[in-house]
């Protein structure tokens, strides 16, 4: 089984970061991929003050690897971040509860945020999709998915 783990790849001078914790070869979640994004986050978020564009596209971090994302997000984290990709991570409708929950925080979490991309094999559900909805509504978010 090959593996890659970039955690955190910046393109210099674009700010933009693709973050990489998946096996390239298993379409299965490993239960070790959550905390992969969890150390990333609390490691390195503090030090991305300029990151305008994050991206875990593409890795099968399930709901428990978007909730240690969230978990590690404060008032102050990523302060210019415009574009969030959760594209092909199989987050399901707990997942996009947990973004909501984040969009909800006072003071706003995430304050220059503009878009989020959910498209992908994500097995979301119409109601799970309406919370997220909602929560990015109020705070003039779009969602692309």
């Amino acid at each position: 089984m090959s593996s890659s783990h970039s955690l955190g790849r910046e393109r210099p001078g674009t700010g933009r970061c693709h973050l990489w914790c998946g096996s390239t070869n298993s379409p299965s979640i490993s239960s070790a991929r959550h905390h992969q994004v969890g150390a990333f986050a609390s490691a390195w978020f503090s030090l991305c003050d300029r990151l305008e564009h994050f991206s875990l596209a593409t890795n099968p971090i399930g709901p428990k690897g978007v909730a240690s994302f969230c978990e590690n997000i404060g008032p102050s984290t990523l302060p210019r971040l415009k574009f969030l990709n959760f594209f092909n991570n199989q987050i399901g409708d707990e997942g996009l509860r947990c973004i909501a929950e984040l969009l909800r925080r006072t003071p706003h979490h995430l304050p220059n945020l503009k878009t989020i991309r959910i498209t992908g094999k994500n097995d979301t559900t119409p109601e799970g999709k309406q919370v997220l909805e909602e929560a990015c509504r109020a705070r003039g978010i779009k969602i692309e998915g």
